[in-house]
């Protein structure tokens, strides 16, 4: 879902059939419920550890691939962040702001370390490599696409 800060912790108050246009569009936004209820994911009982051989541990959760609608918070810092705003120069006042992508990801991103995250909602393809450090250095590779070459 999409991120809108109004909506996130305001649980589900949408009924369906949806005639009023605020619930037609808030259905979409991501709730906190669901977040945190994510996050469980990467709870121990759901994790691998194993040694690396010299005393230190690494702890991954069993999450390969992560789709989202909106890229995490912070993400272009993991990638060509000049590039990207060549590509998209009205994403520099965000980048500054540290306002590009969602906060809620950025959670999910850091509790749960999938290896790949893809999202598109910025119409933009961007690769970034997130390095995980309380995890001995465990990376997630995180890509957008876009059907625009814009």
């Amino acid at each position: 879902g999409i991120y809108k800060s109004h909506d996130y912790r305001a649980g589900y108050h949408e009924v369906a059939p949806y005639h009023d246009r605020r619930s037609v569009k808030s259905v979409y936004h991501v709730r906190k419920i669901d977040v945190e209820r994510m996050k469980l994911l990467g709870r121990n009982e759901n994790t691998t550890t194993y040694s690396n051989g010299n005393g230190n541990s690494n702890s991954n959760t069993n999450i390969d691939v992560f789709v989202s609608h909106d890229w995490p918070l912070g993400i272009e810092q993991h990638g060509d962040t000049k590039g990207l705003i060549r590509r998209k120069p009205f994403f520099r006042a965000e980048i500054e702001r540290n306002e590009l992508g969602s906060p809620p990801n950025r959670e999910l991103l850091d509790v749960l370390k999938p290896k790949h995250w893809f999202a598109a909602h910025l119409h933009v393809k961007f690769r970034a490599t997130v390095v995980h450090p309380t995890t001995n250095n465990a990376t997630t590779n995180s890509s957008s696409s876009s059907s625009s070459t814009t």
